[in-house]
């Protein structure tokens, strides 16, 4: 019966976020990293210099969302580790997993204001306690930090140190953050951008993962929610 109901689940998932994309008011362009960003030397040459531009239209005008760079490589652990609805549970916790820019002031996942300019994202996974409630389904997220502060390239940072460093992007007793999602298995060109079944915008990606130790790797789809749906009169 589980079964049934997880393909069930599964199908009406694809066909709504097909939906969806399929009304998509943002598109993709390139965006090379510039020499003037303030990223450290050890984070840029753990990037890809090529990235994405997010953008979309409003009154006629071309709109800058974010940009954002991929590390060329992230970490994971040889299985899962974490709460059991994780997503990304094999990721290492702390890995880098890229850098984003934001031209304009945004609010991140917990409703927190972040100026505008660049953050280095590193994977996390919220605690579930009545703290974190309503903040996302699933506690798979990226911590912000600002890109100056952290020089530790693709090492991994223990949760103290990162949590310290996202503060100074929230300037509040939380980390800022932003949700990853579940990807849309009905998208097989990435990457790709669109808004999903929540009126979230969604960009799903291919990343190279590999365990620190091994030789190869192999390529994991990820997707990050870089607006997240808002209730209407004000809630969120």
């Amino acid at each position: 019966m589980r079964t049934k109901f997880s393909v069930l689940l599964l199908l009406s998932f694809v066909v709504l976020a097909s939906v969806a994309w399929g009304q998509n008011p943002y598109t993709m362009e390139p965006a090379p990293l510039k020499a003037s960003a303030p990223v450290s030397a050890t984070v840029r040459s753990a990037i890809e210099p090529q990235g994405m531009r997010v953008v979309t239209f409003g009154h006629g005008m071309k709109i800058t969302v974010c940009e954002v760079w991929w590390a060329k490589t992230v970490f994971t652990y040889a299985k899962a580790m974490g709460p059991a609805n994780a997503i990304y549970g094999k990721l290492q916790r702390g890995t880098l997993l890229g850098v984003l820019y934001f031209p304009t002031p945004i609010d991140d996942g917990r409703d927190q204001k972040i100026r505008a300019g660049y953050y280095t994202m590193r994977y996390v996974q919220m605690p579930q306690t009545r703290a974190h409630e309503n903040v996302s389904t699933y506690p798979d997220f990226v911590a912000l930090s600002p890109a100056g502060s952290d020089a530790k390239s693709h090492q991994t940072i223990p949760m103290e140190t990162l949590l310290v460093m996202s503060r100074r992007a929230s300037q509040t007793t939380h980390a800022a953050i932003i949700s990853l999602a579940p990807v849309n298995p009905s998208l097989e060109e990435l990457p790709a951008v669109g808004v999903d079944d929540t009126n979230q915008c969604v960009l799903q990606v291919k990343i190279h993962a590999k365990q620190p130790a091994a030789k190869a790797g192999e390529e994991m789809k990820l997707a990050i929610v870089l607006i997240p749906a808002r209730e209407e009169n004000g809630g969120s």
